[in-house]
């Protein structure tokens, strides 16, 4: 689901969720990708990012680890 055109839509929607899990295991530069548009969203407000369900076993602990620094980074900057 592209959060980007729902929030578009419908501006008033909270929106939980957004981040596409299985991609995180791609490194560093496919997470600063998918955090992007994380940074406009949270501007918006009414926005909580987090990987849908249960952050799978094949994501390593230092994909993770850089994913919830970045993420944590955006938040406490929005």
């Amino acid at each position: 689901m592209n959060v980007i055109e729902l929030r578009k839509k419908y501006p008033d929607f909270f929106i939980m969720g957004g981040i596409p899990k299985f991609e995180i295991s791609h490194g560093k530069e496919k997470i600063n990708e998918i955090l992007e548009p994380v940074k406009w969203l949270l501007k918006q407000g009414g926005f909580i990012p987090y990987g849908d369900h249960l952050i799978p076993p094949e994501i390593s602990w230092a994909n993770f680890k850089y994913y919830r620094e970045k993420l944590n980074c955006l938040i406490d900057n929005s």
